[in-house]
């Protein structure tokens, strides 16, 4: 009794519960097992579109990605649904890809994806420098950060963000995390970002001793960004979450129960799963897709009528017991 009063105590051996903060902001990474450089040029435009596949079944909101050699990094803003739910799938799918391209069997990623959560401005800016920079550091590319794969091109002058998974109303929300001030163009706040960038860079440079940090050229941030602060205090602060509860629609139900699917048993199509007679596990399996449905917030009707079940169904489903 002592010894397990202990473990709840300090923690334990037990796994370390995901954050749940609809609206937050989170820095995600995954690196592969030994950080062996599986993800090849030759992977890396499917785990690209991976990412903005699984990211876009669900209602988390995507500011910036990078798919490096052993590692990749998503910045998101987390919906309804959970982390994993995100996470999840897209493992899944990059470690089968994978296996497929080097031929082997066995765990593809080191450990559970690591998340971070930014809890304020500065924070949501550097986890999205952070991301871009990451090849740079790398020694992938050069100054003018010519990766393929990160997002950062969703973010310069004249970029439709569409093409590389970023939402245009995120585009913009990122954007304004770098104003000068409250009447910044669009060409004005890229610019802005790409001051940020530079400005790290330059940073790392003095940092590792490759140049000089003189008075001619001052090494801080182009300029305050008092106006930024306020952008993200309105679309990523804890005050600016309540907006998950009713503006950011839930995506269509076909999509997420797929996207759950996945999670309990890939390969098995949600069809299979409708109607009254169905096999006792295969039933269980329905139930969980069910209380899952259900919490993020679909009608009982609605999950009625996909599984082609009575609502009473539904509601014995979401409060029974077994999992």
């Amino acid at each position: 009794m002592e010894m397990a009063r202990s473990r709840v105590q300090f923690g334990g051996m037990g796994r370390r519960k995901r954050p749940h903060h609809p609206g937050m902001v989170f820095h995600l990474v995954s690196r592969t097992h030994r950080r062996e450089p599986w993800f090849t040029p030759q992977l890396r435009p499917a785990i690209v579109d991976l990412i903005h596949r699984m990211v876009g079944r669900t209602d988390a909101q995507l500011l910036a990605y990078a798919v490096m050699p052993n590692h990749l990094h998503l910045v998101l803003r987390q919906g309804r649904g959970e982390l994993s739910g995100v996470m999840q799938p897209l493992l899944r799918r990059v470690a089968l890809r994978v296996q497929r391209q080097h031929g082997f069997e066995g765990g593809v990623v080191e450990r559970r994806f690591r998340d971070r959560s930014c809890m304020s401005p500065d924070h949501v800016r550097s986890a999205i420098i952070y991301t871009h920079l990451n090849p740079w550091r790398a020694g992938l590319c050069g100054d003018d950060l010519a990766y393929e794969w990160t997002s950062h091109r969703a973010y310069l002058p004249g970029a439709d963000p569409t093409e590389f998974g970023i939402d245009k109303e995120v585009q913009g929300r990122v954007l304004e995390l770098f104003a000068e001030h409250e009447h910044c163009t669009r060409d004005e706040l890229c610019r802005r970002y790409l001051a940020s960038l530079d400005w790290r860079m330059r940073m790392d440079r003095v940092a590792a001793g490759f140049q000089a940090a003189d008075t001619a050229d001052p090494l801080f941030l182009p300029a305050p960004t008092v106006a930024g602060d306020a952008a993200w205090a309105r679309y990523f602060s804890a005050d600016a979450r309540g907006e998950t509860d009713g503006d950011v629609p839930l995506p269509d139900l076909r999509d997420f129960l797929r996207g759950q699917l996945d999670r309990y048993e890939p390969g098995m199509m949600v069809t299979e799963l409708r109607g009254s007679w169905l096999p006792r596990s295969t039933a269980r399996l329905r139930a969980n897709l069910i209380r899952a449905a259900a919490e993020r917030g679909y009608r009982t009707g609605a999950i009625a009528r996909f599984f082609d079940i009575a609502p009473q169904s539904v509601s014995r489903a979401r409060y029974s017991r077994s999992r």
